[in-house]
């Protein structure tokens, strides 16, 4: 007889500890998994978040493992289940989580490297997950930078970490606008696309790994100027972002050719990614 515990469509407990805005938009929830067993998961993998009487959703784990528990998500507001969350959720509240699903980043391929993370607007929020991981074992990779696209500076969010990791000279940032301006900001900015900086970064391609979470119209553009500059194709990962369901590779809703986002990524190595139809 199956037990509710092996039963992969039912949920595990996770209650609500605290919220914090970080743009007009965006919101971060800070939750803690109960029941079932420890909770773990690797950076870049996600969640399908429970909430009782409106509906189910994925979101990328924005935070680092940890040994509580605890977890979060960045999530903006765009639909029927993250307005409830911005409208009502509250701490102490109850919810549901499958998961953790996918593939996440390679973060063991990372030491010793230097490692470029390269963001637009909310795919700042899935990076932060391996940027966090990283911090705490800040010996065993080389030089860190992030490039950070957004179109105004309202909508940066985790601002105050990038400033405090700026000014501390743990992360290399520069930040891209399409309007507004950041001058009292401690991290090299200017107008245009994030990807008019990767040729200004200073890692070594020969010895350095790409990570992109963004719009797809960002990914060509991206990979094509790491080419440019020596990134070998083995070396650059992109998470592929699709409106999971089932969580499990059953109800083939975020299929990509012949691989499941689900299963097989979000997060694929170039070299994967470039032969699923549609995915860049």
């Amino acid at each position: 007889m199956t037990r509710i515990s092996d039963n992969p469509y039912v949920p595990r407990k996770a209650v609500l500890l605290s919220r914090k805005e970080l743009s007009p938009t965006c919101t971060l929830y800070r939750f803690r998994g109960e029941g079932r067993g420890p909770f773990s998961f690797t950076p870049g993998q996600f969640l399908l978040l429970t909430v009782p009487g409106v509906g189910e959703a994925p979101f990328s784990i924005s935070s680092a493992p940890s040994e509580d528990g605890t977890f979060e998500f960045c999530i903006k507001r765009v639909g029927r289940v993250t307005d409830h969350l911005h409208r009502s959720a509250r701490e102490g509240d109850v919810f549901g989580i499958r998961g953790p699903y996918g593939r996440g980043f390679p973060v063991e391929e990372m030491k010793g490297k230097d490692v470029l993370f390269i963001a637009g607007g909310i795919g700042y929020a899935p990076l932060r997950s391996v940027l966090l991981h990283l911090l705490k074992e800040r010996e065993s990779v080389g030089q860190i930078s992030f490039l950070y696209g957004v179109n105004t500076p309202v909508e940066l969010i985790f601002r105050d970490e990038v400033r405090e990791q700026a000014e501390a000279g743990t992360v290399h940032y520069w930040i891209s606008l399409m309007e507004g301006d950041l001058d009292d900001f401690p991290a090299p900015w200017s107008r245009g696309l994030v990807t008019d900086f990767i040729p200004r970064v200073p890692a070594d391609p020969e010895n350095a790994i790409a990570l992109l979470v963004g719009p797809p119209v960002m990914y060509r553009t991206a990979v094509e100027k790491l080419f440019e500059k020596g990134f070998r194709e083995e070396n650059i990962f992109l998470s592929l972002e699709r409106r999971m369901e089932c969580g499990i590779g059953k109800c083939g809703h975020c299929a990509i050719g012949y691989r499941y986002t689900c299963v097989h990524g979000p997060v694929f190595p170039y070299f994967e990614a470039i032969t699923l139809t549609e995915a860049i």
